[in-house]
């Protein structure tokens, strides 16, 4: 069987190409299940991602009466490309959507945490960004190309993240 990857994509401008992601992981044999914060539905394609994952992607809780997609449980969890928003929700326990739900949850699944974050330099430069990550980071989490921006869109590095899982 497959591990199961979950990826966290929020809304930033690497977002429309997260499916390359998701390819690099099923070549190597993960199981891609792909979240998106509210902010990702203007950013990302959905339908690219369900067609590289081969699984709906959840971007809400589902509503009662709803079927559940029934979400294996994960054994790595990747947020690329990861916001300050999203980062900043992780690092104080707001878990007021689907993605940062899970995010919360995701210290007891005992699995690797991956962030790519996708931030300004303003942002990175911000002490409660700062203060955020080195929480995460103290935690566990591993920001494998650091905690500003790592180049330009089209150079985003998807494949750190599967590097850093090992």
């Amino acid at each position: 069987m497959n591990k199961v990857l979950y990826l966290i994509v929020c809304g930033a401008a690497p977002a429309p190409y997260a499916d390359r992601l998701v390819k690099l992981a099923r070549e190597q044999s993960w199981d891609v299940w792909v979240v998106g914060t509210p902010a990702s539905r203007d950013f990302a394609d959905f339908k690219a991602l369900q067609e590289a994952s081969g699984h709906p992607v959840r971007d809400s809780y589902k509503r009662p009466g709803e079927a559940d997609v029934g979400m294996p449980g994960a054994d790595a969890v990747v947020v690329a490309p990861a916001t300050m928003n999203t980062i900043g929700k992780w690092a104080n326990g707001i878990c007021d959507t689907l993605a940062t739900g899970i995010l919360g949850e995701s210290f007891a699944f005992n699995v690797p945490l991956v962030v790519l974050p996708f931030v300004s330099d303003a942002q990175a430069a911000n002490p409660a960004y700062v203060r955020n990550v080195q929480f995460l980071q103290d935690c566990g989490v591993l920001f494998p190309v650091g905690i500003g921006r790592p180049g330009r869109v089209r150079d985003f590095p998807w494949e750190a993240a599967l590097k850093a899982l090992g």
